[in-house]
């Protein structure tokens, strides 16, 4: 467990580090094998300027094995469910030992930027993607704006 404990307050450094992005990044209560993260909707996508919550839970052995990481804000994007479970590689088999909660906050962050069609968990809002893409943008928008906590500026 300490060395979980080490590498975890390197992991909340270097979240502050990308405080731009990544707006807290901590254990939830007192249980450190539980996180709470919030990151920043990326600038020129329908969820910039807002604050979006996920919880981290970390394996018994991590860093061996990947965090489990969802989406506690609702958000309309084809590559996250209504329940808040992500699509993202990096969480199942390209996981490796040296990734880190940060890089993979980042990546979660880019997906956010840049919606991919490829392999959707919501296959209706991929061809919504690809059929209109204003629709998607201004759908998602709404959706941003009706649930994620605005970005004070």
């Amino acid at each position: 467990m300490a060395t979980i404990q080490r590498r975890l307050l390197k992991e909340f450094n270097t979240a502050k580090e990308n405080s731009e992005q990544i707006n807290k990044l901590e254990p939830k209560g007192n249980e450190i094998l539980q996180l709470e993260a919030k990151i920043v909707g990326p600038n020129n996508s329908p969820y910039a300027d807002h604050i979006f919550t996920l919880d981290i839970n970390l394996p018994t052995d991590f860093p061996f094995k990947p965090p489990k990481v969802k989406f506690v804000t609702p958000v309309y994007h084809p590559a996250i469910k209504d329940d808040g479970s992500i699509c993202l590689d990096v969480l199942g088999e390209k996981w490796t030992p040296n990734l880190s909660i940060v890089t993979i906050l980042l990546q979660i962050i880019e997906l956010l930027a840049d919606p991919s069609t490829e392999s959707p968990l919501v296959s209706t809002i991929a061809q919504q993607i690809l059929k209109n893409p204003k629709e998607f943008y201004d759908t998602a928008r709404k959706h941003t704006m009706a649930y994620a906590q605005p970005k004070s500026i």
